[in-house]
């Protein structure tokens, strides 16, 4: 429809790239990453819908491990996480105000970062029922993964979204999706057709009764 195309266009240009981090960041992200590239980067996500974007961030993110767990599940600290951006090919660990610049938030805006990283096990969907059609392999086997793992569902949430999976600290989906990977070294499932049987899960109701 020609409003939602407006209204996606309008979107892109509220969010251009913008200054990255300073010369004196550890990281060296303006060395890693050219300007052309990090416009690239830019158009890229937001060619992408919401869905698609949550993902986006969820793949180019990595929780570290550490004893000192977040006490406020809202706050994204950037000593918690490891965040990436793909330059020729290649995953280059870039800081946290260059990866928000880059795809066009304000280096202090955390709410994508928030939603995404600290609330949901997937992205939040767009109440449309898409799913990214999955790769050819054993659903059914990764679903039973997916239940074995056995996520709990947060407890201040749970009258607002009793079906949504939660994840600990400890466990986030790219732990799950490593550990189906060990399990079934011989099995294909890419990143993207786990994190959509996931949504599967959850969306049919496939949650046992000792989830709940």
């Amino acid at each position: 429809p020609k409003d939602k195309e407006e209204t996606h266009k309008k979107l892109r240009e509220s969010h251009p790239v913008r200054p990255p981090c300073t010369e004196k960041c550890l990281k060296g992200c303006t060395k890693k990453i050219s300007e052309e590239r990090r416009t690239e980067i830019n158009s890229e996500f937001w060619l992408l819908n919401f869905v698609g974007r949550s993902s986006y961030v969820l793949s180019h993110t990595e929780a570290l491990d550490t004893k000192n767990k977040l006490k406020n599940i809202n706050c994204v600290k950037s000593s918690y996480y490891k965040y990436f951006l793909k330059e020729k090919g290649k995953l280059e660990e870039v800081c946290r105000t260059f990866f928000l610049t880059t795809l066009g938030f304000t280096p202090t805006n955390n709410t994508l970062l928030k939603r995404v990283l600290n609330t949901s096990l997937v992205p939040e969907n767009d109440k449309r029922g898409k799913h990214s059609p999955p790769n050819k392999c054993d659903t059914e086997l990764i679903q039973k993964h997916i239940r074995s793992l056995n996520p709990g569902i947060s407890q201040y949430r749970r009258k607002l979204a009793p079906n949504r999976l939660y994840v600990t600290s400890e466990l986030t989906i790219k732990k799950m999706h490593s550990l189906f990977k060990e399990a079934h070294p011989s099995t294909e499932c890419s990143y993207q057709t786990y994190l959509t049987q996931v949504s599967i899960v959850q969306n049919e109701h496939l949650i046992p009764e000792s989830w709940t």
